[in-house]
């Protein structure tokens, strides 16, 4: 029986050894193949983590040269514009002054009569031809407010607000020109 156990445990160590080599083959296997699942994984994650990087310096490129088109599209107007902005500014000032005028003195004046035949040519032309819709509004309100007070009707402080909306109405008018918007026709309103 002797024999039996020592050769039932020099098969067991020769089992145990064959394994155990074994596992030490496959170990150096397992480790390289692991190691490069894992660098393959780390590699894609970083391929993965790049491309995102490229797509947002790429929207970021591409919102950047749209709103550069749209600042270029702004001078562009304005500067195809000038000649006309020019214009209605030379004659806002010249009403404003005229305006400024008219709404010191009283109808009975000479000087008022004047100036109001040069309001009138102002109004029915050359105004009318620079003008937004906010302007040619206003214009009809002060229209509107000299003619109760020519008639003695309306309130003594009528003509001077409504030449103060006028005024108003001119700057924003100048304002939104010279910011690059186009221009709005004058409508029909008087």
């Amino acid at each position: 029986m002797g024999e039996t156990t020592v050769e039932k445990v020099a098969v067991e160590q020769t089992y145990h050894s064959k394994l155990l080599d074994m596992a030490k083959a496959w170990l150096s296997v397992a480790t390289v193949v692991g190691g490069a699942l894992w660098g393959l994984y780390v590699y894609v994650e970083n391929e993965k983590k790049a491309e995102a990087t490229r797509l947002e310096q790429a929207r970021t490129i591409e919102t950047e040269r749209v709103a550069q088109a749209e600042r270029d599209n702004t001078t562009r107007r304005i500067e195809a514009q000038k000649p006309f902005l020019q214009q209605q500014f030379a004659t806002y000032l010249k009403t404003a002054a005229l305006v400024g005028r008219i709404i010191q003195l009283q109808p009975d004046d000479n000087e008022y009569k004047a100036l109001r035949k040069e309001f009138g040519a102002l109004y029915w032309a050359e105004l009318a031809l620079v003008e937004d819709p906010n302007v040619s509004s206003a214009m009809v309100q002060l229209e509107d407010a000299l003619a109760l007070k020519e008639k003695k009707t309306g309130a003594e402080s009528g003509p001077k607000n409504a030449a103060l909306g006028l005024a108003h109405a001119m700057r924003d008018s100048i304002r939104s020109g010279w910011q690059g918007t186009a221009p709005s026709a004058g409508g029909n309103q008087k």
